[in-house]
């Protein structure tokens, strides 16, 4: 329901309201329209994370393999930092920092880095 909300907010804030004629091109760049797919992807991503999360979640119990268990968990963080990243990406300015491009490039590679981790570590609990 969140990302759905947070979908809507994004769609309505960059969807223009006229169509992109030749004035509405130069008011309204190319960018603009990178950051809505930049944005819409990484959504998607942050669907598909969540709802790995929640499978792993609701069927822990049932999981002789500590490996899954590791990285369908793990991907509740990683969608999270994932989500972040994209609100605080420089086209949206949803949050207020003073170099927005740092901010979403470090959320991006601390989500790397935490989706990444569980891989590393994952092969030793197989056995």
């Amino acid at each position: 329901m969140l990302i759905a909300t947070v979908m809507l907010a994004l769609l309505s804030m960059m969807v223009p309201d006229r169509p992109m004629t030749g004035e509405a091109l130069i008011a309204n760049p190319p960018n603009a329209r990178f950051v809505f797919f930049h944005t819409l992807v990484e959504l998607f991503t942050v669907a598909v994370a969540a709802a790995v999360f929640m499978v792993v979640w609701n069927s822990r119990q049932y999981l002789s393999n500590n490996f899954l268990a590791l990285i369908g968990i793990s991907m509740g963080p990683v969608a999270l930092l994932d989500l972040l990243h994209s609100l605080a990406y420089a086209g949206i300015n949803l949050f207020q920092a003073d170099n927005a491009v740092n901010t979403a490039a470090q959320l991006w590679l601390a989500a790397r880095m935490l989706q990444a981790a569980p891989f590393v570590v994952g092969p030793f609990l197989l056995g």
